[in-house]
């Protein structure tokens, strides 16, 4: 059964169990075009936005007590999560993301009416003081900040704290280092996870920059950003109540032209975010190559088995875990080259890619956040490290010989390499049958462990 109802283009039917209106069934006819939805995330933030400018314009003398009362009421109900299958709309639509905000003004008003009896208009009293081009730049701005505030950077801490635990059990446990994958000098496995654990420490103190960066907002720059239509006082009204409901520190936008024609801040966003991937992808990569084997490879790490890892070999495990990861940090490189093209969308006063780069920031903070924690979960914790292997490969470094070149110059110490190579020895084996040096001098010098805590 569907209902008529008439826009300015003319009359179109919707379902009768339906509370949007015209202009979202319009663009559901003609951009739906993916299953990719608008991101609920983006949705809650323009309802706090919706409350929000309510309570302003009501404090400000331009909408009745009893109006604002009924468009909290809708709001709340939505916030509560009903009626999320009202909110239906393909995120490839309208450029600037008129058709999301008009859908939440048609739910909004349609509720109001038949919840609180109210007569409320969606462009009129919901939409009031407000334009799309000041509420989806504001809405993107907040939903990304409480992604990262509330998803992303405790998945990261958890993640560090697992990591710094690594590094402080394992300080003890001497390794051979590695650069270009060729055997190094020693070092510890607390020393190397010690690493990690400031790589995703570092996270931490990006996720706080990025909220920052997050923090300017436009609401109540209205259609180009000169206000046109608000009252006087009405962002700094609004962002209080916008604080209010979220907890969060937004301030009212500097320069509201910039904020609603530009979408460099979220660039910068996705740099943080890219930075991010390339710390978690080494680490995932690191812990894949330690593993490898585990009898024909480094061996070094035992990582948790969490699945069968071949279809044909009986017992073959892999290290699922860190690509899993690792495939998390491509798509979501693919994702954040997306920020950056739709950052160049768009002509003079407006962006017009924001409901996609909505979805490629947002879509991006949960699986990231989901995979951190899965990673953390069913690999990290469960890691345990084998030390004899690790500290007999140490012994057998030809990279041993890096402590006593001081003492014998670097072509003897090139050519004892070659000689402890081409002879299966040990350095310390070549230079005692030199007698280049005292034998305790080369038992203490070459000494894995003394050279890991040098």
């Amino acid at each position: 059964m569907n209902r008529e109802v008439r826009d300015f283009l003319g009359t179109v039917e919707i379902p009768t169990d339906r509370l949007y209106g015209a202009c979202t069934q319009r663009t559901l006819e003609t951009c739906g075009v993916s299953d990719h939805g608008i991101p609920w995330e983006l949705i809650s933030a323009i309802l706090v936005i919706k409350k929000a400018c309510a309570i302003a314009n009501c404090k400000l003398g331009k909408l009745h007590d009893d109006r604002k009362d009924a468009i909290l009421g809708a709001v709340e109900l939505l916030q509560a999560g009903h009626f999320k299958d009202h909110f239906p709309l393909d995120v490839f639509q309208n450029g600037a993301g008129t058709s999301t905000n008009m859908n939440a003004n048609e739910v909004i008003s349609a509720l109001a009416r038949q919840k609180f009896d109210a007569d409320i208009h969606p462009n009129d009293d919901v939409n009031m003081s407000q334009s799309t081009n000041d509420v989806i730049p504001s809405a993107m701005n907040i939903s990304c900040a409480m992604g990262i505030k509330n998803r992303l950077q405790p998945a990261l801490e958890a993640m560090m704290t697992i990591l710094s635990s690594h590094a402080d059990e394992w300080k003890g446990v001497v390794k051979i280092g590695r650069t270009h994958l060729q055997d190094a000098v020693p070092m510890t496995l607390g020393q190397e996870f010690s690493a990690y654990a400031r790589q995703i420490e570092k996270c931490v103190e990006r996720c706080t920059r990025a909220i920052k960066i997050l923090e300017e907002i436009p609401i109540g720059g209205t259609a180009v950003g000169t206000g046109l239509n608000t009252p006087s006082g009405f962002s700094d009204v609004a962002v209080a109540e916008i604080n209010a409901e979220t907890a969060m520190n937004f301030v009212p936008a500097e320069n509201k032209f910039c904020e609603q024609a530009s979408k460099d801040s979220l660039v910068e966003l996705a740099g943080i975010v890219n930075s991010m991937t390339a710390a978690l992808a080494k680490i995932a990569s690191d812990l894949r190559l330690l593993s490898s084997g585990p009898m024909a490879g480094i061996g070094e790490l035992y990582l948790p088995a969490t699945q069968a890892g071949s279809s044909i070999m009986p017992g073959k495990v892999n290290p699922a875990m860190c690509e899993m990861l690792t495939q998390v940090c491509h798509y979501v490189n693919g994702m954040m080259l997306t920020v950056l093209l739709g950052a160049r969308s768009g002509e003079l006063q407006l962006n017009t890619a924001m409901p996609v780069t909505a979805y490629a920031l947002l879509d991006s903070i949960d699986i990231l956040s989901n995979a951190i924690n899965n990673f953390s979960r069913h690999c990290l914790k469960g890691m345990r490290p084998n030390v004899k292997l690790s500290y007999k490969n140490s012994q057998k470094s030809p990279m041993l010989i890096t402590a006593v070149a001081p003492l014998i110059g670097y072509e003897m110490a090139a050519s004892i390499v070659r000689e402890a190579a081409e002879e299966n020895k040990t350095i310390a084996e070549i230079l005692k049958r030199k007698n280049l040096l005292d034998e305790k001098i080369v038992d203490s010098m070459c000494d894995p462990k003394n050279m890991a805590n040098s």
